[in-house]
């Protein structure tokens, strides 16, 4: 890395809360990361993060292979290669495809880039380095596309931080000054195909207005914390001040409440509900941090680090216990059913949806409470049915 440059990374999270670049180890940490290309995080690679990388390089083989500049997808080396990697990055693979047949019937030139790695100036000697998914584009119209892997919540392509980036370090591909831009998140675990439209104006007030401001708070450390929903993804998490604060206002709202009444309202209940999952979030990091720098050697007052009475047992030589058992007249193995996750894992969901759907049975669910944001359909006791007024139209 140049002196006197600094590199931040492309997922946008540091422009959500500016100061916490340098809270989690700065721009050393993230050109560390850069440099052993781990997806521009901090630290040790994930299991999850490692299953990302997967399904990104196969989804990247198998588009070249279907634009024929390579003879076959790599699949040996995959650690956590199953039939549901295979037939995600093949519905990834058949999007791609899809725009690319799309802007081939209106525009001859079409040019398909594919994990190419870019590197953007923002200002005053910031970078953004990164790697693009796939970006198709001709002399009037550049397509963005990027696969997320995961099955946690629905991205949205619509004003994504990240999408915006890749979107202005490609802008010099079109010949048009002012292409027609689309940004795409294609996310096969649920199904999930987002696509938004930007103009060259919006995307270069979106620069102006909030990138660049926000790099240059990141570097200087400057700018207010913000919590939300994006710390999970923070490293800091557990040691950030901000969010301890935070949950702190939330304890005292709960003491607050025990002082004025001897008996939360629904009012009461409803104001502590929005902050729960927050707090058990926090308070399981907490906890996960404090028992890892005790395991490093830490003293952690008032705390010890214990061994529980009983371990787990196990045997210690597979084959020493089969001669055993049969020298007792047993049979050591069991013959156990694949549960329905396992199977369709192994076969794809197409497969399984057409040998294993009619077989399954779910049991019911005990009903959760969530935020009326939420999609799912509401579920509506069976006491209101015999609570609501009966119109002597209606037929009983």
């Amino acid at each position: 890395m140049s002196a006197g440059l600094t590199y931040l990374p492309p997922s946008g999270l540091w422009m959500l809360c500016p100061p916490s670049h340098k809270l989690c180890g700065g721009t050393a940490a993230v050109a560390k990361a850069i440099s052993h290309d781990e997806g521009y995080g901090w630290g040790q690679v994930s299991a999850n993060e490692e299953q990302g990388q997967e399904y990104h390089r196969l989804a990247a083989d198998k588009l070249r292979v279907r634009l024929g500049t390579q003879d076959a997808a790599r699949t040996d080396d995959l650690q956590h290669y199953d039939a549901m990697m295979a037939e995600r990055t093949e519905q990834y693979c058949d999007e791609v495809m899809r725009i690319c047949r799309e802007r081939y019937d209106s525009e001859q030139d079409v040019r398909v880039v594919i994990e190419e790695p870019f590197e953007l100036e923002i200002c005053d000697g910031i970078h953004c380095r990164g790697r693009a998914d796939c970006i198709i584009y001709t002399s009037v119209t550049l397509d963005i596309i990027d696969l997320k892997s995961g099955r946690g919540a629905l991205v949205s392509a619509y004003r994504n931080p990240q999408m915006m980036v890749y979107a202005l370090a490609s802008l010099d591909l079109c010949a048009d000054a002012d292409p027609e831009i689309r940004l795409t998140i294609i996310q096969p675990a649920l199904n999930n195909i987002s696509t938004a439209s930007i103009t060259r104006a919006e995307l270069l007030a979106w620069r102006d207005e909030h990138l660049i401001p926000a790099a240059r708070q990141t570097v200087e450390g400057a700018g207010s914390y913000h919590v939300g929903d994006h710390c999970r993804f923070c490293p800091a998490r557990p040691t950030c001040r901000a969010r301890a604060e935070q949950m702190q206002a939330y304890v005292s709202s709960v003491q607050q409440h025990a002082l004025t009444s001897p008996k939360l309202s629904l009012d009461d209940v409803t104001g502590l509900l929005d902050g729960i999952d927050h707090y058990e979030a926090w308070a399981r990091d907490i906890r996960r941090w404090a028992t890892d720098d005790a395991m490093a050697g830490e003293r952690i007052p008032g705390y010890k680090l214990v061994i529980p009475r009983n371990g787990a047992r196990k045997f210690v030589s597979e084959q020493a216990v089969v001669d055993a058992a049969r020298r007792a007249g047993i049979d050591p193995y069991k013959r156990v059913l694949r549960s329905p996750r396992e199977i369709e894992l192994q076969v794809g969901t197409m497969q399984y949806e057409e040998y294993f759907a009619t077989l399954i049975s779910s049991e019911a669910c005990n009903p959760r409470l969530v935020p009326v944001s939420d999609p799912r359909p509401e579920y509506r006791p069976a006491k209101d049915d015999f609570n609501k007024e009966v119109s002597p139209n209606d037929t009983i």
